[in-house]
C-alpha cells in the first residue's frame, strides 16, 4: 500500500548480505592478485604499501602479505630520519590491524620487526600499548613473544653486573629459549603403500589440532569430506597429520591445499609415482630468522660469555648460556663448540649427564636435518648412524622420507618414529630397543632391520603383524625373515633363533 514502509523479507535480507559479501570478496581477491603481481615483478613502491595495508586491515593473519610489506619497507629505506618516519607510520598501521584482531600473530610479529629496525626504538610508548592489550586479554601469547627481546636486553645488563648471581643467568636462558613461533605448515607429501592405496601427509613446525589442517581439493574437486585425518601418535595435537587417499596409479593427480585465502600449495603426483613431496615454507629447524637487533644482542651475549669462560672456566651457567645462545644463532655453524661445551657440562654436572647426552642427540639431529633438507629428493635416504643418539627429536621432519638409518646408536625409546609414515626402509641395528609398538602404524614399511637389539620373544614382534607391506624383517646378523605375512614361518624362525 502507498505510504507504508516496505519491510524486506528474511530471504531478501539474506540475498543482500550475500551480495555484499561477494562484492567484498571480489575486491579482496582483486587486491591480493595485484599485490602478488607486484611482488612477482619485484615492484616495491608506495602503492604496494597502500594495497597491503587495505588487505591486512581486513585480514591481519595473511602472512604472505606481511612478508611482502617488509620487502617494500626495506626497499624504501633511506637515511635514519626518513626511515624512522616510515617506521612510525608503520606502527600506526599495525595498531589499526590489531583493532581488528588483537591476537593476530602476523600483526605482532610485524610490529616486533618494526621495533627491532628502529634506530632508537620507542619502547616506553610501546610498553604502554602492550599493557593496554594485556588488560584486554592476559593470555595473549603473541604479545608475550613480542616482549621477550625487550626483556632480553635488560637482563643481559644484570647478568654481567654480577656473574656469580644465578637468578639472572636462569632468566637469561629462559628468554633465549623462549622463541616459540606460530605453527607453520612445513610440508605436504603423498606416499602409495599398496596398489592404489596411499596416504596424504601434512607436516607442521609445532603440534597443532586436526582443525589446523588445510582444506584439500583433489583434481579441482570442491570438497574433501571423504578425508579422515588422524595423528600417528594418537594425540590431539600433533606435528604430523595423515589421511587415507586412494589415487589411481595410471593417472596423474593434483592435490591442492588451501592454506589461507591468499595462499594455495600444489602437490603433483605423477602417473605411476609412489611418492611426492612439496615444501611449503623454508625449513628452519631451529626457528625463524632472527632480526638484526636480536642477532646483534645475542652475539653480544655470546662474546661476553666467552670472555667470562676464559676468566672463570668451569662456570656451569656460563657454559649453559653459551650453548643456548649459539644454538639460537645457528647450531650448524657452532656445532663443534656446542658439542664441546656439552661435554664439559657432562663432566661438571654429573647428575645431569643424561640430560646433556640428550642435548647432544638433539644437536646431531638438527644439524643433520638442515644438511639433509639441502640435498633431499623423493626417495632419498636420511642417515644418522653411529652418533651415540640417546633420543630422537624432530622426527616430524622425516615424515615423508623413504629410507632412514639410525643404526649404531644408544636408543632405548623409538616413540617419535610413529611419525615416519612414508618410510619404506628402516634400519635400527645396534641399539637398545625393546618396544616396537611405535612402528605398528607405518603402513608403507617394506624392510625393517633390528639386529643387535633387545628383541628376545615373539610377543615383541606381534605389534608388526598389521604391516601388510612388510616383506623383510632382519633380526639377527646375516639372517632375515622373508614374506612376513607367513606367520607360521615367522614363529618357527623366532622359536629357533630368539626364544630362550
Amino acid at each position: 500500500m502507498h505510504g507504508r514502509l516496505k519491510i524486506k523479507t528474511t530471504a531478501e535480507q539474506a540475498a543482500e548480505k550475500q551480495k555484499e559479501r561477494e562484492g567484498k570478496r571480489k575486491l579482496y581477491l582483486g587486491g591480493v592478485t595485484k599485490a602478488f603481481e607486484k611482488r612477482s615483478s619485484g615492484t616495491h613502491d608506495e602503492e604496494g604499501l597502500k594495497i597491503t595495508a587495505q588487505l591486512l586491515a581486513a585480514n591481519p593473519d595473511a602472512a604472505t602479505l606481511w612478508n611482502f610489506r617488509r620487502e617494500i619497507l626495506l626497499a624504501l629505506k633511506g637515511d635514519d630520519e626518513s626511515w624512522e618516519k616510515l617506521l612510525t607510520g608503520e606502527l600506526a598501521m599495525v595498531e589499526s590491524c590489531l583493532m581488528k584482531n588483537h591476537k593476530s600473530y602476523g600483526a605482532w610479529h610485524h610490529r616486533f620487526w618494526v621495533m627491532m629496525n628502529f634506530p632508537k626504538p620507542p619502547w616506553k610508548a610501546e610498553l604502554s600499548l602492550c599493557d593496554k592489550y594485556l588488560k584486554l586479554d592476559e593470555r595473549n601469547c603473541e604479545l608475550y613473544f613480542f616482549l621477550v627481546f625487550h626483556e632480553l636486553q635488560t637482563v643481559v645488563e644484570a647478568v654481567f653486573t654480577d656473574p656469580s648471581d644465578q637468578s639472572p643467568w636462569f632468566f637469561l636462558r629462559w628468554l633465549v629459549n623462549r622463541q616459540e613461533k606460530v605453527p607453520r605448515m612445513l610440508q605436504v607429501g603423498y606416499v602409495r603403500y599398496k596398489g592404489d592405496s596411499g596416504l596424504v601427509i601434512c607436516v607442521f613446525s609445532q603440534p597443532v589440532p586436526q582443525r589446523a589442517v588445510p582444506f584439500i581439493r583433489l583434481n579441482g574437486a570442491d570438497s574433501d569430506e571423504t578425508l579422515i585425518w588422524y595423528a600417528p601418535n594418537d594425540e590431539d595435537y600433533s606435528n604430523v597429520w595423515v589421511a587415507e587417499l586412494n589415487l589411481s596409479s595410471v593417472e596423474a593427480h593434483t592435490i591442492s591445499l588451501i592454506i589461507d585465502p591468499s595462499m594455495t600449495e600444489m602437490l603433483n603426483v605423477g602417473e605411476g609415482s609412489t611418492q611426492a613431496i612439496e615444501w611449503v615454507t623454508t625449513l628452519e629447524v631451529g626457528g625463524e630468522e632472527l632480526s638484526d637487533t636480536a642477532r646483534s644482542t645475542l652475539e653480544e651475549v655470546k662474546d661476553n660469555c666467552v670472555t667470562l669462560d676464559e676468566l672463570d672456566p668451569g662456570n656451569k651457567w656460563v657454559l649453559l648460556t653459551l650453548v643456548d645462545v649459539m644454538w639460537a644463532l645457528d647450531c650448524h655453524t657452532h656445532q663443534k663448540k656446542i658439542h664441546s661445551y656439552l661435554s664439559q657440562l657432562q663432566e661438571l654436572d654429573v647428575l645431569r649427564n643424561k640430560y646433556y647426552a640428550d642435548m647432544k642427540s638433539k644437536l646431531a639431529m638438527e644439524t643433520s636435518l638442515k644438511q639433509y633438507r639441502i640435498v633431499a629428493e623423493v626417495g632419498s635416504k636420511f642417515e644418522l648412524s653411529g652418533h651415540s643418539l640417546t633420543r630422537i627429536t624432530l622426527s616430524h621432519l622425516l615424515a615423508s622420507t623413504a629410507s632412514i638409518d639410525l643404526s649404531r646408536n644408544d636408543l632405548t625409546s623409538i616413540s617419535p618414529l610413529s611419525n615416519l609414515v612414508a618410510c619404506r626402509k628402516l634400519i635400527l641395528d645396534d641399539n637398545q630397543i625393546q618396544n616396537l609398538a611405535p612402528l605398528a602404524g607405518l603402513k608403507a614399511l617394506e624392510s625393517l632391520s633390528l639386529t643387535h637389539n633387545k628383541i628376545q620373544s615373539l610377543e615383541q614382534l606381534k605389534v608388526l603383524e598389521g604391516l601388510s607391506a612388510l616383506t623383510e624383517l632382519n633380526i639377527l646378523p646375516f639372517q632375515s625373515v622373508k614374506c612376513f605375512l607367513d606367520v607360521e614361518r615367522l614363529k618357527l624362525h623366532l622359536h629357533k633363533n630368539l626364544i630362550t
